[in-house]
């Protein structure tokens, strides 16, 4: 009966670990999925840290993240085929993934163009032939004119409307080089004319808005790789959970049959232990009267079969005693009789 438990408990432990290592295994891969999700939100933030800030530090933190969003791609890869999905994808996450990686680059170098701060790229180079052109004016009407020009090109950098641009190229024509002492005047002023034009160029290449050129491209792109993750986490994330619903099924069937087999030895056994009892109180009856011997094939427990041995033997040795002891009175009454008592 102890073997029975013991085989019984062992079965159950057994069970109940196999349960935990492949609900352990759905739950990392529940994690992988949510660690994509985070991957891509961390990107977007750092993508829209850079466009509001212009600061380099976000490309870096964008770059380590693409990094990690492709090895955890990596990794999605053998779930996704090992749940028989088409594994085209995963590939067209990547491709998409690269895409909006090269796309970001592109764009991030635009911003450097243009200029990351008042000093740098054409910004800083427009700022420094103003501020030459502004040392040189003559007259109060070439400075309000200078002003006019730089209030234009501010608009136009923050807004991107085609009326900063109108602005700024009619004040440019009304300069001459009158207007200035420096005979480099007339230099600066065609080459204040160049820069704003690289400037509206890159910012045409750009996008006027958000859905035109290359901001429109890469936020696009950006929608793509969402939805396109969504679609994967979609097909995932019922198999998971039906994986994980069919082992607990498992599980409680394999407990549940268990327990059903525990419980029929059991009381098989607790069955035999009150037949082999049984036996043996009928036995110690039966002893009063006459020799009785057990029969060791009626007991199903081995203690009880060993037991029916010893019995046997002690019945064996109170039958020799007794045949011992009618032999001695026989031999004492015949002794008796020949001593004349």
């Amino acid at each position: 009966m102890a073997l029975v438990c013991v085989l019984g408990m062992g079965t159950i432990v057994v069970s109940q670990h196999r349960v935990n290592l492949k609900l352990s295994a759905l739950s990392q891969q529940k994690e992988l999925l949510q660690q994509l999700s985070v991957e891509l939100l961390q990107l977007r933030r750092h993508e829209k840290d850079f466009l509001l800030r212009g600061n380099m530090r976000y490309v870096g933190l964008f770059g380590d993240r693409i990094k990690e969003f492709r090895a955890k791609l990596d990794d999605i890869e053998p779930l996704y085929s090992g749940y028989g999905l088409d594994i085209n994808k995963t590939s067209e996450l990547a491709q998409t993934i690269q895409r909006y990686d090269e796309l970001f680059n592109e764009v991030v170098f635009i911003h450097r163009v243009i200029g990351l701060s008042a000093t740098q790229g054409l910004r800083g180079s427009f700022n420094e032939v103003v501020t030459r052109l502004t040392m040189a004016a003559s007259s109060e009407r070439a400075k309000l004119l200078l002003a006019k020009a730089i209030v234009a090109n501010r608009d136009f950098l923050l807004n991107y409307e085609m009326e900063s641009e109108y602005e700024f190229k009619s004040v440019i024509k009304q300069l001459t080089s009158d207007d200035f002492s420096s005979e480099e005047a007339k230099t600066d002023l065609q080459t204040l004319q160049a820069l704003f034009d690289k400037l509206s160029e890159s910012i045409q290449k750009m996008g006027e808005t958000e859905s035109e050129g290359l901001r429109g491209e890469f936020r696009r792109q950006a929608h793509l790789v969402e939805s396109r993750l969504a679609s994967i986490e979609e097909k995932l994330q019922p198999l998971i959970q039906e994986q994980g619903e069919q082992i607990r099924l498992n599980s409680l069937l394999v407990a549940i049959v268990t327990c059903i087999a525990m419980i029929s030895i059991l009381l098989k056994s607790f069955a035999t232990f009150h037949r082999a009892f049984s036996y043996f109180v009928m036995f110690f009856y039966q002893c009063k009267r006459e020799f009785h011997r057990l029969d060791p094939k009626k007991l199903g427990f081995a203690e009880f079969k060993s037991l029916a041995e010893l019995a046997n033997d002690m019945v064996e040795a109170r039958r020799d005693a007794e045949q011992q002891l009618e032999e001695a009175k026989h031999q004492l009454k015949e002794i008796k009789e020949q001593q004349g008592f």
